[in-house]
């Protein structure tokens, strides 16, 4: 609505309230000017934000604050002091910028009520050595819309929200076509389908698979014809410009260009689910002796002042690995619960109530900082979600966050001569977005001074400049939540946590997620 604000009138209505002229029916006209427009709200706020400074500093002067109501800004007091005549309409602004701000959440935040369309129709679950052709990371958990996965390499277990289950082998070309239906145009496919997915249906350029209650598999390889195998129950084979076959289990069908011709199915030839779950479990030891190592280099940086890898399980402690690592910073776990990490054998800590945390001290000041967090957020039920949070308002105290948008949002106190300290934030693009919840994700913030740096996954997702502090002071801070007094409390598990007193480049972040990607 912000075209159809008129500035002028929007100036006139502020100036009539901080003089105390406010009638009754432009306060009415004030009051739906603020509901029904974004910029007028902000515009109001930086009127306010002057007219409290004005009031702050009054106070400081010892001038006596009388009691005032909302109802009697519309009437200017009869014989008023100089004090009353100058304080009402400030008193009066103060009770609109609470109502500004209520308006503000609810006009601008995104409502929690609204449905979205659901597009996907499958789930990632499981991935083994896969290269993607497209370079996407796909994650275990990743949702799947209709689409095509071309696999270079490695294998990938597809399941089909209609109960479909399907091993996709690369080099493979694999089309999603709905929830019970995919389309294969290289490669080769096992699929296991349940009686809820009776009827699940793959395609080929040269016939078309109908399942009906059975285990089957599928081979289009560029030397050889292509090929359906049945395992299990039966299927039903039409090929390009011929009638439909019933094979049953045992029998397979080969699809030359003569004509097809019957073969036995060889269930060996096709990549069973037991196997691939044993290649998962050898490839996830694999990679967490690999970031043991790159853990072990991590902690060893000169700059690194706190690196937390959640690998000892120790009860209540936790061990801060970096080599120059001082008494206070060892965490104090509080509440929370030990979990599986990013790998069997890893362990993490669960965030899950109100009062789990880890509190720990860091005495040294810093001018430049990078903040890294591996993190499997659940929910995102809070207007902000503390990831480390200071327990200090000094100038230079911080507060790593994520938003209810999925923003990364780092705050650092400034002073500007309030009683309280003002904190001056810079939010990323949404990453942690309901798609990514339940997946293992390396956040990471870098401040050089002047410039606030997000990424998420090894990539940069916001940057913006902020204040030059003199130090960055953290002191006594926690983990999964912090000691104000609103709720901002952690919906997540946590398997590592690092703080550097230098700047991390985006090469090395993006090595930190290669090394440590599940």
């Amino acid at each position: 609505m912000t075209g159809d604000l008129d500035p002028g009138e929007l100036r006139t209505l502020c100036a009539a309230m901080s003089d105390g002229t406010l009638a009754p029916d432009q306060h009415a006209r004030l009051e739906k000017i603020l509901a029904g427009s974004a910029e007028a709200r902000r515009r109001w706020f930086l009127h306010c934000d002057i007219e409290t400074g004005l009031a702050d500093y009054a106070a400081e002067r010892g001038e006596k604050v009388v009691p005032f109501s909302l109802s009697a800004a519309a009437a200017k007091p009869a014989s008023p002091s100089r004090f009353q005549h100058w304080f009402a309409p400030l008193a009066a602004a103060a009770a609109v910028l609470l109502a500004a701000l209520w308006w503000s959440r609810s006009a601008d935040a995104p409502a929690p009520a609204a449905e979205t369309p659901a597009t996907a129709i499958a789930v990632l679950a499981r991935a083994v050595g896969a290269e993607w052709a497209d370079a996407t990371d796909r994650p275990a958990g990743t949702a799947l819309a209709p689409g095509t996965l071309r696999l270079n390499s490695g294998a990938a277990l597809v399941e089909f929200y209609g109960g479909a289950r399907v091993i996709v082998e690369g080099p493979a070309e694999f089309r999603l076509v709905s929830a019970g239906e995919a389309f294969l145009r290289a490669g080769k496919i096992n699929a296991h389908v349940p009686p809820q997915a009776r009827g699940f249906t793959v395609g080929t350029p040269s016939a078309k698979v109908v399942d009906h209650g059975t285990d089957f598999g599928v081979s289009l390889r560029a030397d050889a014809p292509p090929e359906v195998h049945v395992f299990s129950g039966k299927v039903e084979v039409t090929p390009a410009s011929q009638p439909p076959r019933d094979l049953l289990a045992g029998q397979g069908l080969r699809l030359a260009p003569a004509g097809a011709a019957d073969i036995p199915a060889t269930r060996d030839a096709f990549l069973a689910e037991d196997e691939l779950a044993r290649r998962d479990t050898a490839d996830a030891a694999h990679r967490l002796a690999a970031w043991r190592a790159a853990a072990i280099t991590l902690s060893a940086d000169a700059a690194m002042l706190i690196h937390y890898r959640f690998d000892e399980n120790a009860d209540r402690h936790l061990s801060n690995h970096s080599a120059s690592a001082l008494p206070p910073t060892h965490g104090t776990i509080i509440g929370g619960a030990w979990a599986t990490g990013r790998w069997p054998g890893k362990d993490a800590l669960a965030f899950r109530s109100a009062g789990d945390r880890v509190r720990f001290t860091l005495p040294q000041s810093v001018q430049a900082i990078t903040l890294l967090a591996w993190v499997r957020v659940e929910s995102l039920a809070r207007w902000q979600n503390v990831l480390l949070a200071a327990d200090s308002e000094q100038p230079g105290a911080l507060r790593w966050h994520l938003t209810q948008r999925g923003e990364l949002r780092l705050e650092i106190a400034r002073d500007l001569g309030r009683p309280s300290a003002d904190w001056e934030a810079v939010n990323s693009a949404p990453f942690v977005t309901p798609e990514r919840f339940g997946q293992w994700l390396l956040l990471a913030t870098t401040f050089d001074g002047k410039t606030v740096r997000h990424f998420a996954n090894g990539q940069p997702i916001g940057t913006g400049a902020s204040f030059t502090p003199p130090v960055l002071n953290l002191g006594t801070a926690e983990l999964g939540n912090w000691s104000g007094q609103t709720q901002r409390h952690l919906a997540a598990a946590m398997d590592e946590f690092a703080i550097l007193a230098r700047v991390l480049s985006e090469a090395e972040i993006r090595a930190c997620y290669q090394t440590g990607r599940p």
